[in-house]
């Protein structure tokens, strides 16, 4: 029924029910349906698959840097969560703007570890008291590296 609605002109359904049950044979028809610009639905569609197809087109949004764009394909990386995505993320956090940089932290903040700090901590001390504009850089850095201080932490 999911890959039927994935086939539909409309897809919008399709790609939610492949978001909520994830299944590696819905990924062809995800990918067929990516073009230039995916809808988010799509990208976190392929995100909770974590089929290793889906990467490239993950990847390949982040690195348009797009604002909005490449915003959604750092959410849906974080969704995604394999170690390789840690090194993505932070390959393309230097020089990101505000807000897809922003969801980029909040990924690693969710999947990150040991590797991410530095550079996490690096970034804060750069931007602390700085203006950001509305978004709170700062304040994300600072959760994220509380995040993954206290997944590393022992128990």
């Amino acid at each position: 029924r999911i890959l039927a609605a994935l086939r539909e002109p409309d897809p919008e359904w399709g790609t939610w029910l492949a978001r909520c049950r994830p299944h590696p044979s819905l990924v062809p028809a995800l990918l067929a349906r990516a073009g230039a610009a995916p809808a988010p639905d799509l990208l976190f569609a392929l995100a909770a698959s974590r089929d290793p197809r889906a990467l490239p087109i993950l990847r390949a949004v982040l690195e348009t840097r797009d604002y909005v764009q490449s915003g959604y394909a750092a959410k849906a990386l974080g969704v995604y969560g394999t170690p390789e995505v840690e090194e993505i993320l932070l390959a393309e956090l230097p020089g990101a703007e505000n807000s897809p940089q922003v969801n980029m932290v909040l990924a690693l903040g969710k999947i990150g570890g040991e590797r991410s700090l530095g550079p996490l901590r690096a970034r804060l001390e750069e931007v602390r008291g700085t203006y950001t504009g509305a978004i709170a850089l700062e304040r994300c850095l600072g959760e994220a590296i509380a995040a993954i201080e206290a997944r590393l932490r022992p128990h």
